[in-house]
């Protein structure tokens, strides 16, 4: 049965070419191109050197299709020939002589012969190097596109990625100094590592809702960035995925994220501003690093002054809120165990610590490293305080006293006026248990401040 169908396709193939006006540029045993190797992020040549050219087994596959406007574009079989992508020009990827240029208009689909293949990937190094290369029109057949595809295409101005492409390859987009902007559309699942290393004329990029997964270096070196949109069900932000990005200055992290790693915003010298939709999501992020420079953090799009955790938290991840601005009271409920490394590092003007935890959580390294707290007041329940005098870095505070009403106020309390009894969105107490509606009188807590209500008799 086997030999019957690789017989059926061979002979497919073999009538399809036979009655095609195509130029073959060179005979070889492989009819796709072999998956490129993930290189040194910090090396990526203008041209091959001989020893890539000697290792290399990109050797001319391609056959060549001119288009109506007279471009010829060249193509390998894929999918047992049922399918074709686009792949480079001469005897194999390194030759420069007869590179892509101008503007290429890829079609949907190619009759070769009698028959008619769909255009389904842009292979790896299909345009790798082709610094004459200005637009590329990719049709919405294309679900793919190969590790290198279009790196150092310098003067590549835009790309329109279409919406049935479900990958882009690593080093896709590489040095691709002249994109300006990038829509990542939402069939996208992975953006590949140093997918859009080093293009630094890109100055925004929306990333769709489908992708989950931003690739190590992904964004490195994209020194114009200012504006990013991260898709609802990112997962993971690889290391050093936006280290770099000099002119970012805020980043909104979505519900989604579970995972941030190393470095990943390292160099980001004007990141300012951290925007959060979910406390209790944002304090189960795993945080492989900070993020690099002082900021404020912001929930629902009202600035932190006063931290509460809610209620039902159990661990709080490293970094988490390591270099926030502006936050002189951290609220921490009984259900809080575990404290990770440098959670609340770096934060000046810190003056008071609420902690509600009968049992002293376990705390990393760090967790308060030059927060000012060996000058602060850490109020913890009665029962408590002599077992938090004794545990590591909790003893270190200014002050340890009892939790008492008059203890728990704030150091710094807004007082506005509120109507008895009005329902509101995001109300807590300072358990950090979620209220119905605003109390009659005392305090409580709406995204993210302390409140004080007090009622006229």
């Amino acid at each position: 049965m086997k030999k019957t169908l690789l017989f059926i396709v061979l002979l497919l193939t073999t009538f399809c070419m036979s009655n095609a006006q195509i130029k073959v540029l060179g005979i070889t045993k492989k009819i796709v191109t072999p998956t490129g190797e993930l290189g040194d992020p910090h090396k990526l040549p203008d041209k091959p050197t001989l020893e890539d050219e000697a290792a290399s087994d990109d050797s001319s596959q391609g056959f060549e299709v001119p288009n109506a406007d007279g471009v010829s574009i060249y193509y390998n079989y894929i999918n047992n020939g049922t399918e074709l992508e686009v792949t480079f020009r001469g005897m194999w990827y390194g030759h420069y002589n007869n590179e892509y240029s101008g503007t290429v208009v890829i079609p949907q689909e190619v009759t070769v012969g009698e028959c008619t293949l769909k255009v389904t990937s842009i292979g790896n190094r299909a345009f790798s190097g082709c610094h004459d290369l200005t637009a590329v029109t990719i049709p919405n057949s294309v679900t793919s596109i190969g590790d290198y595809a279009f790196s150092n295409c310098i003067n590549l101005a835009s790309i329109l990625i279409p919406d049935n492409v479900t990958s882009i390859g690593d080093y896709g987009f590489a040095d691709c100094r002249s994109l300006a902007s990038v829509i990542i559309p939402d069939s996208v699942l992975k953006i590949g590592n140093n997918a859009f290393y080093n293009c630094y004329g890109l100055t925004s990029v929306a990333i769709g809702n489908s992708v989950k997964d931003i690739g190590r270096w992904a964004f490195y070196g994209c020194t114009s960035l200012s504006e990013i949109t991260l898709g609802n069900s990112v997962t993971n932000i690889g290391e050093l995925a936006f280290s770099g990005c000099t002119s970012l200055s805020a980043i909104t992290i979505p519900i989604s994220l579970t995972k941030i790693e190393e470095q990943a915003f390292y160099g980001c010298s004007n990141l300012s501003a951290v925007y959060i939709m979910d406390m209790e999501a944002y304090c189960n992020i795993q945080f492989d690093g900070d993020f690099y420079r002082y900021h404020h953090l912001y929930l629902n799009g009202e600035i932190i002054r006063n931290l509460t955790i809610p209620e039902g938290v159990t661990s709080i991840g490293n970094y988490a809120f390591s270099k926030c601005l502006g936050i002189p009271s951290i609220t921490i409920p009984n259900s809080v165990t575990s404290i990770g490394y440098e959670t609340f590092a770096f934060c000046p003007g810190l003056k008071d610590v609420y902690c509600y935890a009968e049992q002293v959580p376990e705390t990393g390294g760090n967790a308060f490293l030059h927060s000012n707290y060996e000058g602060a007041t850490l109020y913890v329940p009665a029962a408590s305080v002599v077992d938090y005098s004794s545990a590591e870095q909790w003893k270190d505070f200014g002050s340890i006293v009892a939790l008492t009403h008059s203890s728990l106020m704030p150091s710094e309390v807004f007082v506005p006026i509120v109507t008895p009894h009005t329902n509101v969105t995001e109300c807590y107490d300072l358990m950090g248990r979620r209220l119905q509606q605003t109390p009659r009188e005392g305090i409580y807590i709406k995204n993210g401040k302390k409140y004080v209500n007090q009622l006229t008799r």
